[in-house]
């Protein structure tokens, strides 16, 4: 999902939605993930 959303533009802005941006997710992804899974 993540890959697929930043090759396509128009799922990038879908994903942006439901999950933080690539490198926001590489920083703090194991606080982030539950904040964004919840």
């Amino acid at each position: 999902a993540a890959a697929g959303s930043r090759e396509t533009p128009l799922n990038q802005e879908s994903a942006r939605k439901s999950e933080p941006p690539a490198p926001v997710r590489r920083q703090s992804y194991s606080s982030t993930s539950r904040d964004w899974l919840a």
